[in-house]
């Protein structure tokens, strides 16, 4: 049965999704910075035929007014390019993959606070469009970036309650800083796909299941995700996109976005949660540090596949598609620690009727000791 507080705690998160979520001005304006990109591309001879893609929070819903907006280059003749090949591009002096070239491109077009990232997984330019007001981070060809985010969007479609959940555990730990990778914690893709194993996996009663690898259901659609999406070289990309949610406890999770058709795949549900029980239940489950630093992912009914390479990480979680890199390697022992302290506070002052608003308080966190093993402490600030 729900509680006052659960039912306020509810009540607020929606709130907060209704106050701090992209308005439709700002998509128009993010629209704008991406033809004006297109554009730039389209008057290079060379790379005409490429065009900006938007993926990430942006796409999936769960990002704020002043969120990043992360754009993916990219065009049907690029395709899947070896490691090799596309070191030679990076380092070639006029290819769109070399983030020094971009950037000069970028400059011209009036862009500002240019930096290039080349260390990085992906390579990356950050950069602001001044017109517009938005900041945004430029990739070329992280196809899988394209492929996580349509994962999460399926996933905010199937019940109601998936998107406010996880925008309040986004909200929640950028609020106490614990998603800065460099100073031993995780990013918020990573927490997100964190929330996502919550309801999947820890729950007696999932709220949502693995699309990747359904079970409690045959999938008989033609159409299906599963059965047509297109192959990316040495990654299985992908998931059910047929399924409709019955929930037998109710029908008021139900998701608009989630149309039942004659070949959708019937999942059934009786999670009778709302989301201020779910908040406060993640918060719990995440008060301790063996949850965290206990093997987790999203695929395969929670399965890890075990590589050597991450013998000395503190924290597992493959990535749903690219099962060889760990999203949460990042996080150290003591970096795990902080991340239990602040949801734990934040678990005991729910729980005593604090409003979420102000467990939100960026400055009111717990201390930060020092960590030797964050990437900060090794190779200094980031510059």
């Amino acid at each position: 049965m729900l509680s006052t507080s659960d039912s306020t705690l509810e009540r607020e998160i929606n709130n907060l999704v209704d106050t701090l979520a992209i308005k439709t001005e700002t998509s128009i304006k993010r629209n704008l910075v991406i033809e004006k990109i297109n554009v730039m591309l389209s008057e290079i001879p060379e790379f005409k035929n490429m065009t900006v893609s938007i993926f990430g929070s942006t796409v999936n819903g769960l990002a704020t007014e002043n969120s990043d907006m992360d754009l993916c280059i990219s065009s049907p003749e690029m395709g899947d390019i070896s490691d090799y090949k596309r070191s030679c591009l990076e380092n070639s002096s006029n290819s769109i993959f070399n983030m020094d070239f971009l950037a000069n491109k970028l400059r011209s077009r009036g862009m500002s606070n240019i930096t290039v990232v080349k260390k990085a997984r992906v390579p990356i330019c950050t950069f602001r469009d001044q017109q517009y007001g938005v900041d945004c981070d430029v990739n070329v060809n992280n196809c899988l970036g394209l492929e996580n985010t349509s994962l999460i969007v399926e996933y905010t479609k199937l019940d109601l309650r998936v998107k406010p959940f996880l925008f309040a555990l986004r909200l929640f730990v950028k609020s106490k800083g614990i998603h800065d990778c460099r100073k031993g914690f995780v990013g918020t893709y990573a927490y997100t796909m964190i929330g996502l194993h919550y309801l999947m996996f820890v729950l007696d009663q999932p709220v949502i299941p693995c699309l990747q690898k359904l079970s409690g259901a045959i999938c008989k659609s033609p159409n299906c995700h599963f059965r047509t999406a297109k192959a990316i070289t040495g990654y299985d990309v992908r998931y059910h996109d047929c399924v409709y949610i019955e929930n037998t406890a109710s029908n008021s999770f139900i998701s608009k976005l989630s149309v039942r058709c004659d070949d959708s795949t019937i999942w059934r549900s009786s999670n009778d949660k709302n989301v201020g029980e779910l908040i406060t239940g993640v918060f719990l489950w995440l008060s301790s540090t063996r949850n965290i630093l206990n093997p987790m992912s999203i695929t395969s009914n929670g399965h890890i596949v075990r590589e050597m390479k991450w013998r000395k990480h503190d924290a597992i979680f493959p990535d749903p598609f690219d099962l060889t890199r760990n999203i949460a390697g990042t996080c150290t022992a003591i970096g795990a620690r902080v991340i239990c302290q602040e949801f734990e506070k934040a678990y005991y002052q729910l729980r005593r009727g604090s409003n979420f608003d102000s467990v939100l308080d960026v400055n009111d966190r717990v201390p930060r000791p020092t960590d030797p093993k964050s990437m900060e402490y090794r190779f200094g600030p980031r510059r």
